[in-house]
């Protein structure tokens, strides 16, 4: 039981320290009818949190970011001006699965979040 307890000891952070190094893609996408659209996006890389935010007047907008560590995830949230229209946000990690939502009419937002690998 020792040993086993000395070697899960040795491999795992060796594991973890392997994983922490893997970098990812996340890819951002916002489409719709909008005309109008505060788009915000965040992630995690290297263990720090990070935020960006941009105004649309015309989507489809798309973003594509690398990331690197353990933690693979972040937000991706979209809120329309007073013209309304329609807009879906999508959320893609390493080709995976997408995480999705709708917006539609004035001032409505759709936030795509707790994605990862």
């Amino acid at each position: 039981m020792v040993i086993v307890g000395i070697i899960l000891a040795i491999v795992i952070p060796m594991s973890i320290n392997s994983e922490s190094k893997k970098t990812y893609k996340i890819h951002y996408e916002v489409t719709g009818t909008a005309t109008h659209a505060v788009i915000s996006y965040s992630k995690w890389d290297k263990d720090n949190w990070s935020t960006s935010q941009t105004t649309v007047d015309k989507l489809p907008w798309t973003r594509t970011e690398t990331a690197t560590g353990l933690v693979k995830g972040g937000d991706l949230s979209v809120t329309l001006g007073a013209g309304g229209g329609s807009a879906k946000c999508s959320v893609t990690v390493n080709k995976g699965t997408p995480k999705t939502a709708n917006a539609s009419g004035a001032f409505a937002s759709a936030s795509c979040n707790g994605f990862g690998s």
